[in-house]
């Protein structure tokens, strides 16, 4: 009996430390090159990091901050939408749609040579095959990362083709790429630091983008849905404007004590906009009555 206890208790160990090797570490960070129309002079940069682990339908999943970051006048911005839900266990990556509350496979590096797995599209919330046509491998240090080239031809929706870095993710995005917008977010992996393995460089993510932070967007508000007074937390912002999701104005004014008045606006979903100096803050409310 006390060797069975002791067999178990070995095997939930390995599982455990399994399970956390493959967990990122705080201000683990992605940074692609943005895709613009049209083209411009100035590198545009999309960065995600790793702000925290939070618990989502009985699962832990991390959540991942974005921002653009125009690496010629330094400036960064926030858009609608700015967070990434991801959960990585079982050397799997599964993605948490906030639209519709479902998890759903996205990379699968277990897959070999021949093989194929699903993976999900979120824009249009359908799935599409994935073929594993080869495999390589890439190694930093003493850390060695199993890439995966493959092909998903071009889907209506999102596409694959090219290479999956284990741990990291598609080359041209942290998701599989979009087909319906132009241009979809991203462009081509330039850093991926998660404190001990860097892709594709020795490069730091701080050298890449050629600036001493990456700050994370920790703007808070609340209540969301709001009846009467919004509260902003975070951020220091000094004005603000309400747009509806067709992009008209709908309020704007000097944020006073950080608290917006919205008693007079209709019920419905918004986009607000936060502002200070050059930084500029989209995020979604609901309001109520």
């Amino acid at each position: 009996m006390l060797k069975k206890i002791v067999l178990l208790l070995s095997v939930f160990f390995f599982v455990l430390l399994h399970s956390y090797a493959q967990a990122w570490e705080e201000n683990t960070t992605w940074v692609y090159s943005q895709i613009v129309i049209p083209p411009t002079n100035n590198p545009v940069y999309k960065i995600l990091r790793v702000n925290s682990d939070t618990m989502i339908q009985d699962q832990v999943f991390t959540k991942l901050n974005f921002q653009y970051f125009n690496d010629t006048i330094g400036e960064f911005s926030s858009y609608p939408n700015s967070t990434i839900f991801l959960r990585y266990e079982n050397n799997k990556i599964y993605h948490y749609n906030t639209w519709n509350f479902t998890s759903n496979l996205i990379y699968d590096f277990t897959v070999d040579a021949g093989e194929s797995y699903i993976c999900y599209c979120d824009i249009n919330d359908e799935e599409f095959e994935v073929f594993v046509d080869s495999i390589s491998y890439y190694e930093y240090g003493n850390i060695t990362r199993k890439i995966q080239h493959v092909s998903s031809g071009f889907q209506s929706g999102c596409e694959l083709n090219g290479k999956i870095i284990e741990g990291m993710g598609y080359e041209d995005y942290i998701l599989p790429v979009y087909t319906t917008v132009d241009p979809p977010p991203g462009g081509s992996i330039q850093c991926f630091n998660d404190g001990n393995f860097r892709y594709p460089t020795g490069e730091t993510c701080l050298e890449v983008v050629n600036i001493e932070d990456l700050p994370i967007d920790d703007i808070n508000l609340f209540p969301n849905p709001v009846s009467h007074s919004l509260v902003i937390q975070g951020g220091g912002f000094s004005t603000y404007a309400l747009f509806s999701l067709d992009g008209r104005i709908i309020q704007q004014g000097q944020l006073s004590m950080n608290t917006i008045d919205l008693s007079s606006v209709p019920v419905g979903t918004y986009f607000i906009e936060l502002i200070q100096e050059r930084k500029r803050v989209f995020k979604k409310i609901v309001k109520v009555n």
